[in-house]
Formats: C-alpha cells, sequence, structure tokens
C-alpha cells in the first residue's frame, strides 16, 4: 500500500506533447511561432520551473542530455521533420488532456520570460556551467538528466532573484 502510495504522490504530470502543444497555441495567440530547438527547450525550462515553483515534474518523460543540450527525446522526434523552421501545427495526440491551471499559468509565464529568445540563445542558457545538462554531459553524455538535479538548479534560480 505504501508503495502504490508513494507512486501516486511522486507521479509525473503530463506527456511533453501536451506541453508542447500548448506552447504553440500560446506562441500562435501572440502571432508568433516557435522553431523545434526553441519548442525543445521550453518545454524544459517549465520543467525545472515547475519544479522549482510549484513541488512538481511537469513531464512524465525523461529530459536527456544530448550534445546540443537537455532534449526529451519523444518530443524531438515529432518535431524534427521542421528542422530550423517555425512549426505551424500542433502536435498530434492520441487524446485530449486536460491541463491543470496552474500549470498553464506556469507555461505562460515561461513563455513570457524566454518566448522572446531564439533557440541558439535557449540552448546557451540551459548549457551553463554548473546547469543539470552540464553536470550530466560531463560525467555521462547521452544519459537520463536527474530530476533532482534540474529540480534544485531551478530552485537556487528563484532563490537568487
Amino acid at each position: 500500500m505504501a508503495i502504490i502510495l508513494t507512486n501516486l504522490i511522486f507521479k509525473k504530470m503530463y506527456s511533453s506533447l501536451y506541453i508542447a502543444n500548448k506552447f504553440i497555441d500560446i506562441a500562435k495567440e501572440k502571432g508568433k511561432y516557435l522553431t523545434p530547438m526553441q519548442l525543445i527547450k521550453l518545454v524544459y525550462i517549465a520543467h525545472g520551473w515547475s519544479m522549482a515553483l510549484n513541488d512538481k515534474e511537469l513531464l512524465a518523460e525523461d529530459v536527456i542530455a544530448w550534445k546540443y543540450g537537455p532534449v526529451i527525446p519523444e518530443l524531438y522526434r515529432e518535431v524534427k521533420s521542421y528542422r530550423a523552421s517555425n512549426i505551424t501545427n500542433k502536435i498530434k495526440v492520441s487524446d485530449e488532456l486536460e491541463i491543470k491551471t496552474e500549470d498553464i499559468d506556469l507555461i505562460k509565464e515561461v513563455y513570457e520570460k524566454y518566448g522572446k529568445f531564439d533557440g541558439l540563445q535557449l540552448s546557451a542558457i540551459t548549457h551553463k556551467k554548473g546547469s543539470p545538462w552540464s553536470k550530466t554531459w560531463e560525467k555521462t553524455p547521452g544519459e537520463v538528466i536527474p530530476d533532482t538535479d534540474i529540480g534544485n538548479y531551478y530552485k537556487q534560480l528563484l532563490a537568487s532573484v
């Protein structure tokens, strides 16, 4: 019973595809489009801020330390065909999922703060020395970036503001 309750308490929230679609919607509402690199980095950043501000993981998938930064492979596979072009359509998902209001508010906040940056700028932000990506890449390139590292990093960012 304790194991079941623990799994429910720490269950990860959403597929990265749902969060990505929310970012695509927000950008379109503002007359903008996102490139795959922007979208992947924004989803990652939202995941980090969710752990810092709401003490919960936003993504159901792991984030991997790839050469060009933190990447959610499932999301990457869905948007890679756009290459460096703007994403013009939402990602097809098998069902509609209701995203909680507090999570939508967080996604909007992340877009307001980081949506003005292009993919290379967002990549530089997520590549900083001491970042979760940097720590993982230096030790074991191509491996999962621990959510604890991501959460702690964004909590440190929050404390420094």
